[in-house]
C-alpha cells in the first residue's frame, strides 16, 4: 500500500515541504519524457526513507507555508491538515484519495504522460463523518499550445483527488508558483475540475421534451398500424394516392391512413430492408456509398482517438514505418467520392427528369424538397448535442469533451441550418458539430445544380464547356490559394505533426512547419471542393445521353481498369517516400497534388461507375452490386451525422487513457461502425423516414411525372439519392 501512494504523497505535499527539492527544476515541470525518466531514475530511493522524509514535513509549520507562499485558503487547509493526518492513520477514505492520484508509469518515453488517476475512486472515497468531500481535479504543466494551431506539445497532466474545499482557485495558485519557480520560458500550468454538472435549462426541456414526442408518435404510429393490418388485412391492398380518407373494407388506403402510420416502424422497416432492384437502377452505388461511408469512419476512429492514448510516440513512429496506413491517414478522399455520387445523381436523374417534363425543372420546390429531406434529421441531432447528449456519460475526460460540442452549437446552430457553417464563423473550427461542414458544401453544389442541368439539356455544348470551366476553375483556385498559404497535402500535415510528436525540440513561438492556418480553408471552402462535384455531373451526363450503356473494345476496358487503377492507388499510396524520408514537397509541387488529386481521384470513381453500369464490372460491380448493402446505404446520411458522437462518446467516458495498437483501432472501428449503424436506424425510424413519407403525401410523390415536375428531382444526399424513376434509397 506504501508503495502505491509513495508518489502520490510526494505531489500533494510538495508543497507544504521544508525542501524545494522536489520541484525547483524538477524535469516534471519541464515535461520532456527521456528528461523525467533519466530525473527519476537518478533520484530513486527506497520506499521507507521516502516516506519518512515525507512525514517529517508534515507539520503545522509547513502547512501553514502553503498560505504564506502559495496563497491557499484557510478552508483548504484546514482539510488538507486532516487529510493528512487522517493517512497516517491510515484511514481508508484518506488511502484511497491518495490511491486515485494519477502515477507516474511504464511507457513514459512513448508519450505516456497523461495520468488521470481513477476518477471513480476518487469521487467515492468519503469520510466517515463527512468533514472531507473528495473533488478531481487534473492539472496540466507544459508549454501553451497555441502558438502550435492547438498541438499540444508533450506535457504532463495529472489527475488529483483533493478535499472539495481547496477551490480550483487554489490548485491553479499553487501550479502558478511551481511554474514561476522553474523560471523556464514558454511553460505554463493550469488545473480543471472536470464536473459534469447538469442544468436543466430551455435547451434540455426542449430537446426532452422533441424526442418524447417523437418516441410517443412512433409507438402510436407502429401500434395503429398493427390493429390496422390485423383488423383490415383481407381490405389493405395496395397503396393508391387517388383515396383522400382512412381506407374503410371496400376502399385501399388513403392519405390519412399513410399518413396516420407515417411514423409507423413497421411499414418504414419494411422499406429499409427493400432490396428490391429494378432494370435501370445504379446498383454498383449502393456499395461504394456504404463502403466510402465506412472509410470515413475509419479515419475518424483513427485520428479522433490519437489524443485520447497512451501512447502517442509509438502511434506517431508506426504511421511513419508502416506503407499502409496510408490507407487510413488519405481516408478524407472518402468525402470526394460522396461529392462525386451526389453529383451524379443530381445531373443523371435531373436530365431525365426534365426529358420527362420537355425540359421544365420547378426550381423553388427542388429546393425546398431537398431542404426538409435533409434538415430535420440534422436539426434534431443538433439539439441533442445540446441538450441530450450532455447526460449520456462521466469520468475525467467527458465534461470537457461535450462542454465543447454544446457551446459552440449554443452559438452557431443557425448557421448549421441555413448550411452556411463552412463559410461562417470565420474559423470553422468553431462551428456547430464541425464534420458538417460536408452538408453546407453538398447543399451550395446544388443551388447551383439547376444552371448546370439546364444548360446541359438545352445547349449540350454551353453545358459542358460551362461545367469544364467551373472545373477547371476550382482545380486553378485551390492550386493557386495551396501555393499562396504554403499548404502540404492531408497525409504529409499527418507526417509533419508525427515528426513534431517524435522530435519535440522545436521553437514554441513559431507555427509548426508546414501547418498553416489556413488548412481548414482550403479542406471546407466551397470553390476549392466543387470539383469533385462537377466531375460527378459529368459521369451523369456520360450515363444520361448513352442510356446507361456506354459501348467500349476490351483493349478500351482493360486500359481503362488498369489507369484507373494505378492513379487511385497513386493517389492513396504515391506520398508514402515523403512520409518515410520526412520531407515536404516543393511548394509548387504540394500546390499541383492539392488541385488535381480529388479530381483525379473521381475520375477513377467515374470509370468504376460507367464500368460498371455499361455491364464491364464483373466481380467489382458483382461486390458493389450486393443486396445487403442496400438498407446500409440507406442509413449511410444519419450515420455520418451521428459516428462522431458514437467516436466521442466511446474515447471520453473512460477513466484512463486507451493504449494505441492496431487490434484497438480496429475494434474502435467495429464498434463506432455498429453502435452507429443501430443509432442511425432509431434516428430514421424517429424523424428521417416519417418525413420522407410525409412528403411523398404532400408532393404527390406516386402521381404520373406529368402531373408534378418536383415528383422526380433528384434529392441525392450522401444517405438517400434517387436511384431511378423517383425510387429513393430510403
Amino acid at each position: 500500500m506504501i508503495g502505491k501512494i509513495r508518489l502520490i504523497f510526494l505531489l500533494l505535499t510538495a508543497g507544504i515541504a521544508a525542501s524545494e527539492k522536489l520541484f525547483g527544476n524538477s524535469p516534471l515541470t519541464v515535461a520532456q519524457p527521456s528528461d523525467l525518466l533519466k530525473w527519476k531514475l537518478q533520484n530513486l530511493k527506497s520506499v521507507d526513507q521516502e516516506i519518512i522524509e515525507v512525514v517529517e514535513n508534515v507539520s503545522m509549520e509547513n502547512i501553514l507555508k502553503l498560505k504564506n507562499v502559495f496563497n491557499v485558503s484557510d478552508a483548504c487547509l484546514g482539510s488538507l491538515e486532516q487529510l493528512a493526518l487522517d493517512s497516517l492513520e491510515l484511514e481508508s477514505y484518506a488511502i484511497q484519495m491518495l490511491d486515485s492520484w494519477g502515477k507516474l508509469g511504464s511507457g513514459v518515453l512513448e508519450g505516456h504522460l497523461n495520468w488521470p488517476g481513477r476518477y471513480y475512486e476518487c469521487r467515492n472515497a468519503k469520510n466517515k463523518n463527512g468533514t472531507i468531500i473528495p473533488k478531481y481535479y487534473t492539472s496540466y504543466i507544459g508549454y501553451d499550445p497555441t502558438p502550435l494551431a492547438g498541438m499540444f506539445l508533450p506535457g504532463l497532466s495529472v489527475g488529483g483527488c483533493f478535499p472539495s474545499n481547496c477551490s480550483l482557485n487554489d490548485i491553479n495558485n499553487v501550479l502558478y508558483k511551481l511554474v514561476n519557480i522553474t523560471n523556464i520560458p514558454g511553460v505554463l500550468a493550469f488545473a480543471q475540475s472536470p464536473e459534469n454538472v447538469i442544468r436543466w435549462g430551455a435547451a434540455e426541456r426542449i430537446g426532452v421534451t422533441v424526442c418524447s414526442t417523437l418516441v410517443l408518435l412512433v409507438v402510436i404510429s407502429t401500434l395503429y398500424e398493427y390493429i390496422s393490418l390485423n383488423k383490415f388485412a383481407p381490405s389493405v391492398k395496395t397503396e393508391s394516392d387517388s383515396q383522400d380518407l382512412i381506407s374503410t373494407s371496400n376502399q385501399q388506403p388513403g392519405k390519412l391512413y399513410k399518413l396516420a402510420i407515417s411514423f409507423s416502424v413497421i411499414s418504414n422497416t419494411r422499406i429499409l430492408l427493400n432490396t428490391e432492384q429494378k432494370p435501370g437502377q445504379i446498383n454498383c452505388l449502393h456499395g461504394m456509398r456504404f463502403l466510402s461511408m465506412s472509410w470515413v469512419l475509419l479515419g475518424h476512429s483513427y485520428v479522433f482517438s490519437i489524443y485520447s492514448t497512451d501512447n502517442i510516440v509509438f502511434t506517431a513512429r508506426y504511421f511513419v514505418d508502416h506503407f499502409g496506413i496510408q490507407a487510413i491517414t488519405n481516408a478524407t478522399y472518402s468525402v470526394d467520392s460522396f461529392f462525386y455520387l451526389s453529383g451524379l445523381l443530381v445531373a443523371y436523374l435531373g436530365l431525365r427528369e426534365m426529358r420527362r417534363n420537355e425540359g421544365k425543372i420547378n426550381v423553388l420546390l427542388m429546393y425546398l424538397y431537398r431542404y426538409i429531406r435533409l434538415t430535420p434529421a440534422y436539426a434534431l441531432v443538433i439539439l441533442i448535442v445540446v441538450s441530450i447528449y450532455p447526460m449520456l456519460g462521466d469520468g475525467p475526460m467527458w465534461p470537457q469533451e461535450q462542454q465543447d460540442l454544446k457551446q459552440l452549437c449554443d452559438v452557431n446552430w443557425w448557421g448549421n441550418l441555413l448550411y452556411i457553417n463552412n463559410l461562417y464563423p470565420e474559423n470553422t473550427g468553431k462551428q456547430c458539430i464541425v464534420w458538417s461542414w460536408y452538408l453546407a458544401n453538398d447543399f451550395q453544389f446544388y443551388i447551383l445544380a439547376p444552371l448546370f442541368l439546364y444548360s446541359l439539356y438545352r445547349f449540350p455544348k454551353l453545358g459542358l464547356s460551362l461545367v469544364t470551366f467551373c472545373l477547371t476553375a476550382s482545380i486553378a483556385i485551390t492550386g493557386g490559394f495551396s501555393a499562396y498559404t504554403n499548404q502540404q497535402p492531408t497525409v504529409l500535415i499527418f507526417a509533419q505533426l508525427s515528426k513534431l510528436v517524435l522530435h519535440p525540440n522545436i521553437p514554441t513561438n513559431t507555427t509548426t512547419p508546414q501547418y498553416s492556418p489556413y488548412i481548414n480553408d482550403l479542406y471546407m471552402k466551397p470553390w476549392c471542393r466543387l470539383g469533385a462535384y462537377l466531375v460527378g455531373m459529368l459521369t451523369g451526363y456520360i450515363l444520361y445521353i448513352n442510356n446507361n450503356k456506354v459501348k467500349m473494345s476490351k483493349v478500351t476496358v482493360v486500359i481503362g481498369w488498369v489507369s484507373a487503377s494505378i492513379m487511385n492507388l497513386a493517389i492513396v499510396y504515391g506520398l508514402y517516400p515523403a512520409v518515410e524520408g520526412g520531407y515536404v514537397l516543393d511548394n509548387n509541387t504540394a500546390a499541383f497534388y492539392n488541385a488535381v488529386s480529388r479530381p483525379l481521384w473521381c475520375i477513377g470513381l467515374a470509370w468504376l461507375t460507367v464500368a460498371c453500369v455499361s455491364g464491364y464490372g464483373g466481380p467489382v460491380n458483382t461486390l458493389l452490386s450486393w443486396k445487403a448493402f442496400i438498407p446500409l446505404s440507406r442509413l449511410t446520411y444519419c450515420v455520418y451525422l451521428v459516428h462522431p458522437l458514437v467516436i466521442y462518446w466511446l474515447l471520453s467516458t473512460v477513466e484512463v487513457f486507451y493504449h494505441n495498437s492496431i487490434a484497438f483501432l480496429l475494434m474502435m472501428f467495429f464498434t463506432t461502425l455498429v453502435m452507429a449503424t443501430m443509432i442511425a436506424y432509431a434516428l430514421s425510424m424517429l424523424i428521417e423516414a416519417p418525413v420522407s413519407a410525409i412528403m411523398k403525401i404532400a408532393f404527390n410523390k406516386s402521381s404520373s411525372p406529368q402531373n408534378s415536375a418536383i415528383s422526380y428531382v433528384p434529392v441525392n444526399k450522401i444517405e438517400q439519392p434517387v436511384i431511378d424513376d423517383g425510387q429513393k434509397l430510403a
